[in-house]
C-alpha cells in the first residue's frame, strides 16, 4: 500500500474512523484506496471511489436543460414583469432602455429559478419511478441538439429514420415519404414554430393578414 498511495491517502484510509479526522486534507468524503486489493497484492479497482468522488452519480440522462415552452411563456405574466412592461410603455428615451434592460435581467433570473425547480422535480419523479420499477424504467433519450428539428419536426423524424437504416416497417416508410414531400414542397424562406404558420396568409392567432 505504501508504494501505491500517498501518505495522506493512506492516513485517510487507515485512520478515518469518525468525521473530522484529517478533514482539512481530504479530497473527498470516502477513501480513494482499494485497501483489500493492496493487502492481497492484487490489481486495484478504483471504480467505486471514483464514482462516489465524481459527478457521474449526479448525471441523469435526458434531464431538462430548458423550461417547457408553456412555462417559459408564462414568465411574462409575472407581476414584476407586467409592472416593468407598464412602465416601459409610459417611458421614453434612455429611461425606457433602462427599464427594458431591467426586464431582460429579471426574465433571466426568473427563468433560471424556474428551471432549477423544474429540474429538481423532474429528478425526484424520475428517481421515484426507478425505485418503484426496481430500476427497469426506460432510459431517457438525450435531448436533441439540433434546434432546426424543433422548428421542422419532419427533419428530425427523417434523421431518426435514416439512422435506423433498413429496419423500417411500411407504416414508418409511408410517414417518411410524406415528410420528404413536405420538405420539398414548402417554402423555407421563413421558419415558423409548429402551430404558428400563417393560414391563407393570415395569422392563426389574430387572423390579421401577414406581409413579408
Amino acid at each position: 500500500m505504501i508504494e501505491r498511495y500517498t501518505s495522506a491517502e493512506r492516513s485517510q484510509h487507515i485512520l478515518h474512523y469518525k468525521p473530522g479526522i484529517f478533514d482539512a486534507f481530504y479530497a473527498g468524503n470516502i477513501s480513494s484506496c482499494d485497501g483489500g486489493a493492496a493487502f492481497r497484492d492484487e490489481d486495484p479497482d478504483h471504480s467505486v471511489p471514483e464514482y462516489f468522488r465524481g459527478i457521474g452519480q449526479f448525471r441523469e440522462r435526458g434531464a431538462p436543460t430548458k423550461l417547457p415552452a408553456a412555462m417559459d411563456d408564462a414568465l411574462i405574466l409575472h407581476p414584476e414583469v407586467v409592472e416593468l412592461d407598464r412602465r416601459a410603455k409610459a417611458a421614453t428615451g434612455a429611461e425606457r432602455g433602462q427599464i427594458l434592460t431591467a426586464k431582460g435581467n429579471l426574465l433571466k433570473k426568473l427563468r433560471k429559478e424556474k428551471l432549477e425547480d423544474y429540474r429538481k422535480n423532474w429528478l425526484i419523479e424520475r428517481r421515484q419511478a426507478k425505485i418503484l420499477s426496481f430500476g427497469r424504467v426506460e432510459q431517457c433519450p438525450e435531448q436533441d441538439q439540433n434546434p432546426l428539428n424543433e422548428l421542422i419536426p419532419q427533419k428530425g423524424r427523417l434523421a431518426i429514420m435514416m439512422a435506423r437504416g433498413s429496419d423500417i416497417d411500411l407504416a414508418d416508410l409511408q410517414v417518411a415519404m410524406e415528410d420528404i414531400l413536405y420538405l420539398l414542397r414548402e417554402d423555407w424562406t421563413v421558419l415558423y414554430r409548429p402551430g404558428e404558420k400563417p393560414e391563407n396568409g393570415k395569422c392563426p392567432e389574430c387572423n390579421d393578414i401577414i406581409e413579408r
